[in-house]
């Protein structure tokens, strides 16, 4: 169904991983909002590589192994994020992209497939903590809006 999805980059992803202090109770809730069936997130398979090799240079040998449970739960099938395979048109329409993109500003290989993920499915949202610029571009190429994490109700500290 167009517009049911709320596409979610692997910066979101990497900031639940890393439990970042600013961030992580807004994708906690957004987790939560989905496991109760408020929202449908999806991404990218190619968040399986990003968060993992993302939290491994972020913390290097100082990562505790429970992040590497907690990055592998996002991926099983209880999870409240849905993998969407990196297909041939995703992978046509992020070409697409960096051949639009090129003629002004640059996509970064790995923000084209999620930006392609994200048209093929309709998505009404792509969320990501990139900057505002960046968010505004992706929005101007994909035609989806482009945010960082909202939830319904914001979460309880």
């Amino acid at each position: 169904m167009p517009g049911s999805y709320q596409y979610m980059d692997a910066s979101v992803l990497l900031s639940y991983v890393l439990k970042e202090e600013d961030r992580f109770p807004t994708v906690g809730e957004l987790l939560r909002e989905s496991e109760r069936g408020d929202k449908r997130l999806v991404t990218s398979t190619v968040s399986i590589v990003e968060v993992a090799r993302g939290a491994e240079d972020y913390k290097g040998d100082s990562l505790d192994p429970g992040a590497f449970v907690a990055i592998d739960t996002l991926w099983d099938g209880g999870s409240p994020v849905v993998l969407r395979e990196a297909s041939i048109d995703v992978m046509f329409k992020a070409r697409d992209l960096q051949r639009r993109a090129h003629q002004t500003k640059k996509v970064q290989n790995l923000d084209s497939i999620h930006i392609a993920t994200a048209m093929v499915l309709e998505a009404e949202v792509l969320y990501t903590y990139e900057k505002q610029s960046t968010r505004e571009w992706w929005a101007e190429l994909s035609g989806i809006r482009v945010e960082e994490p909202q939830v319904n109700q914001p979460p309880m500290l």
